[in-house]
């Protein structure tokens, strides 16, 4: 039986693999290293859910936001803290999310 990995989880595991590995056909792997991971198919798409979550909801609107506003030359200390803030709300939202199992 084979499993749904996000889009997002295995662009970052090809992108960290072929920096480490400088080869580019290891497409295969980050699949073989999350399902060997995860035999559950639920705990699979708890914990790729989750992480997908984190990055679409709270870091990718903050990072784009704040690339927007450097652009522009309108970004300001508070402005970034703001947004600091709201992606460790979200970090601390993906961790509570596995303290209970």
């Amino acid at each position: 039986m084979q499993f749904f990995i996000p889009p997002c989880i295995l662009a970052i595991c090809e992108i960290l693999l072929t920096k480490l590995c400088k080869n580019k056909r290891v497409h295969f792997l980050p699949n073989s290293v999350v399902l060997s991971c995860c035999t559950a198919a639920g705990m699979c798409c708890r914990f790729s859910g989750a992480l997908c979550g984190l990055v679409y909801t709270f870091m990718l609107p903050c990072l784009v936001y704040l690339m927007m506003r450097r652009q522009q030359v309108t970004l300001t200390v508070p402005v970034v803290i703001v947004h600091v803030v709201i992606v460790i709300i979200g970090v601390l939202n993906f961790i509570a999310q596995f303290l209970i199992l």
